[in-house]
């Protein structure tokens, strides 16, 4: 079996939903370790294009290469999720590689179906 790696926080996706949550958690918990596990090394994220009111802001998704991100506390793995254990709280990636986390956050998106 392979060694495991240990992180307070995995995030899994690398859309807008995935990178805003472990860039907020790099942000409010700088001591924390955060995982990012996403299939590619461009990551999506938002850019505040202007403020419309006090309570909502029009933003613009962009596309940035995972070495943009410059939180210290940030590890990134390019892989896919194989398995989940949620009791072991453990991760199995496809590369065989296993993660162990305090806390995950599933952020791998949805597809609309047509109707």
């Amino acid at each position: 079996m392979a060694m495991a790696e240990r992180f307070d926080y995995v995030v899994v996706g690398g859309g807008v939903a995935g990178t805003c949550c472990a860039r907020l958690l790099c942000t409010k918990a700088p001591k924390a370790t955060v995982c990012l596990v996403s299939p590619t090394e461009i990551l999506k994220t938002i850019k505040v294009v202007q403020r419309v009111t006090d309570n909502m802001d029009e933003l613009t998704v962009i596309e940035q290469p995972v070495a943009s991100f410059d939180d210290a506390n940030l590890t990134f793995v390019k892989d896919h999720v194989k398995s989940l254990d949620s009791d072991a709280k453990r991760l199995e990636l496809g590369s065989g590689r296993i993660v162990e986390y305090g806390k995950v956050s599933l952020c791998t998106g949805a597809s609309p179906r047509g109707h």
